[in-house]
């Protein structure tokens, strides 16, 4: 890749009988035509270098005079230099919609390198300038992407490509699109129980219903239906629910109320009952605490035989997940009786878990403890080493170790 080379030709041939400056400068042969190409123009010998080539090439220039010739030999040779990799194929930018499934872009074809194997390339994030939008890790040279959720914007990011050492970079953006989220049920309506006397019983909606995208005091609450006007009576004022049951009146009603924000609708419903003489349900099985170790697999929990319900149906008797207060230790999910343990990698510690059994709108709660106790992870290789090839009496070569290991 050097630049080309001008070689003065006037004084290499000389003629005793006759004037040099008459002697016809050719080229007679080049051994090598895809490494240099040569021009004599005005007894300028200029060789001109084809680009990434190394090797050797004879070059024959002939000088005639009078019709009488004489030959000139020498040897061009082009020392091979390491190039450093570049970008074959761009990586395009992206646009999704906010909340987007996550999405995959193989890397293998997007860096190449004319000296070195392209299987042999690294590639690594360099730099993503807005983590709080997109997730990005690279494994088996696929960059996975994962869309944080209810965010959008942009974010750039910087895909490096690392060969014997050499680098070069590709950027590109990321854009999502805001989506108006529907609004949610943040904190659902819990079934209730009454007294067979006449009573009143508020319910506040305030923090039932939650809008990501707008304000939450902008949510308009309805009265959707109430199945059993006879039973009780229902009215919203002031985000307050206001039941008032008939006197001595035993049934039950199912409620629904509606919560419209920017023209989307969402509902939740609850049941009301009322029983002269309903017995709460009570722990039957308490569920143990539980002692693991660190990065341990999931666990799965049996609630079917933890409550029972001496005038009901322990079928009937639903649980919900009341409390977690260490969501950074574990995460909890509920599924058909079944409380499944999620455990963080890497964390240790201790979590309280509350677990509530509903049955006609009466409750009791069973909580117990989860322990992780800590492990001491060996490091791990982050950033593995490239092979190295390097020319006989090469200068000392420095590797900074700093981000291989984790």
């Amino acid at each position: 890749d050097s630049d080309r080379t001008i070689i003065d030709l006037t004084s290499v041939f000389t003629d005793p009988d006759n004037d040099d400056v008459s002697i016809a400068k050719s080229i007679l042969s080049n051994t090598n035509d895809t490494l240099v190409s040569t021009t004599i123009i005005n007894n300028q010998l200029t060789l001109s270098y084809n680009p990434d080539s190394s090797g050797s090439s004879i070059i024959v220039i002939r000088g005639t005079s009078q019709g009488k010739t004489v030959d000139q030999a020498f040897k061009t040779t082009v020392t091979p230099v390491d190039d450093p990799p570049v970008i074959a194929n761009e990586i395009n930018d992206l646009t999704v919609d906010e909340d987007a499934s996550d999405q995959s872009i193989d890397l293998y074809d997007v860096f190449t390198d004319i000296d070195n194997d392209d299987t042999h390339i690294q590639t690594i994030i360099a730099d993503n300038f807005n983590i709080s939008l997109v997730a990005a890790r690279i494994s088996d040279n696929v960059l996975n992407l994962r869309f944080q959720p209810d965010q959008s914007g942009e974010a750039e990011l910087t895909i490096m490509g690392m060969s014997n050492g050499l680098t070069v970079t590709d950027n590109f953006i990321i854009t999502v699109n805001p989506v108006d989220d529907p609004p949610v049920v943040a904190n659902a309506i819990y079934d209730v129980a009454m007294d067979i006397s006449a009573e009143i019983l508020s319910i506040p909606l305030t923090d039932v219903f939650a809008d990501i995208d707008n304000q939450n005091s902008a949510i308009i609450k309805t009265i959707q239906s109430n199945t059993n006007n006879a039973l009780i009576t229902v009215q919203l004022s002031d985000n307050t629910l206001t039941l008032n049951n008939q006197e001595n009146v035993e049934g039950e009603s199912t409620v629904t109320v509606q919560a419209i924000s920017n023209g989307i609708a969402i509902q939740d419903s609850f049941t009301v009952y009322v029983k002269a003489s309903d017995v709460a349900p009570e722990v039957q099985t308490p569920i143990a605490d539980i002692t693991v170790i660190e990065d341990t697999a999931s666990s799965r929990i049996d609630l079917s035989t933890v409550f029972t319900d001496l005038d009901n149906n322990d079928q009937t008797i639903s649980k919900m997940i009341l409390n977690n207060n260490n969501q950074s230790l574990l995460e909890t999910s509920l599924t058909d009786n079944n409380l499944y343990l999620m455990f963080q990698p890497d964390a240790f510690g201790a979590s309280t878990i509350t677990v509530r059994g509903t049955s006609q709108g009466k409750t009791v709660d069973n909580s117990f403890t989860v322990t992780v106790i800590p492990v001491d992870d060996p490091p791990i290789i982050l950033n593995p080493l490239d092979d190295l090839t390097v020319n006989e009496d090469a200068p000392e070569t420095s590797i900074d170790l700093s981000t291989v290991f984790s």
